[in-house]
């Protein structure tokens, strides 16, 4: 459980940090787009886990989970076009 919630917390700081590096006309607010970082982050570290890339009690690095953020904000920009 506290996996988790690290993970979440992780995802809020990866999901800003993957605002920063989109740059573009966005109109996605701040809370979207973390919630966007929390859903990547925890991609990164349950699909890692499930891939065999990350150990079962480990999480996934800040990059992986910077970089599973900016997927879904990537992914949350081409559905609402």
């Amino acid at each position: 459980m506290l996996t988790a919630i690290k993970t979440m917390v992780v995802g809020l700081i990866c999901g800003f940090i993957a605002k920063l590096l989109l740059p573009g006309n966005d109109s996605n607010n701040p809370i979207t787009t973390m919630v966007a970082g929390i859903i990547g982050s925890m991609g990164a570290t349950y699909g890692g886990r499930a891939i065999g890339w990350v150990k079962e009690d480990g999480k996934a690095g800040w990059i992986a989970s910077i970089a599973g953020a900016m997927a879904c904000v990537l992914i949350w920009r081409f559905i609402n076009k």
